[in-house]
């Protein structure tokens, strides 16, 4: 006689074992009484495919969906899923495709397509963040901020206002040059295109003037003596 064991936890079907004789029951009854442990049950389990396993509860087994450990992503926000219980299923919003950081869900095709306005974005978010550490790590804000206000100022000498312009300029040309590409990036119409295009800044690292805040204020003092 055979006897089929369940977790006793989750109740799925592990394993099935003989059954062992209950030696005064069998005498008493003058037939073969079999002991019958927790967690078992006589009744065997029905056969199961994959991702399912059986469940033993409320004296019958049932078949339920099984996912555990597996990953899905939910369509609509890209959302990473870990399925960690048993009897869960993966609803409609979900899929076992994983998405790329540019791609949008095609509900014809039921799958992943490239995304060209994300990937867009992601290219003019990237260009912006090389735009502001180009032109930061060179002028900060306060010091943009202090050579725009000694070029207004009346007594501020020939020369510091002339080194104040030729930053104010260097900085101009970054900026025109990073609305140029921009503009460019979002007249693009491939993929390939938009993935392959790279910001060349060299030139500009290259034609930065070699003046700083420190060396205008400098100059200031020596006119002040």
């Amino acid at each position: 006689m055979k006897i089929f064991n369940y977790d006793r936890k989750t109740n799925e079907f592990t394993s099935c074992s003989e059954a062992r004789l209950d030696p005064m029951e069998t005498a008493l009854r003058k037939e073969n009484v079999f002991l019958l442990p927790a967690c078992a049950t006589f009744e065997e389990p029905p056969a199961t495919g994959e991702n399912e396993k059986a469940v033993f509860q409320n004296g019958k087994w049932s078949v339920v969906p099984d996912y555990r450990g597996e990953t899905f992503f939910r369509i609509d926000t890209k959302e990473e899923v870990k399925i960690a219980e048993l009897g869960v299923a993966p609803d409609g919003n979900l899929t076992e495709s994983r998405p790329g950081k540019t791609s949008k869900w095609d509900e014809t095709k039921e799958e992943w397509i490239d995304d060209i306005d994300a990937l867009k974005t992601e290219k003019t978010e990237r260009l912006k963040a090389a735009l502001i550490q180009l032109i930061t790590e060179r002028y900060d804000l306060y010091t943009q901020a202090s050579l725009q206000f000694l070029l207004m100022t009346p007594n501020s000498s020939a020369d510091i206002k002339a080194d104040a312009v030729n930053v104010l300029e260097w900085i101009q040309s970054v900026l025109d040059d990073y609305y140029s590409i921009k503009g460019s990036i979002e007249s693009m119409t491939t993929m390939d295109e938009i993935s392959a295009f790279e910001w060349d800044t060299v030139r500009h690292v290259d034609s930065a003037p070699e003046i700083t805040l420190r060396s205008i204020m400098t100059k200031k003092g020596g006119m002040a003596k």
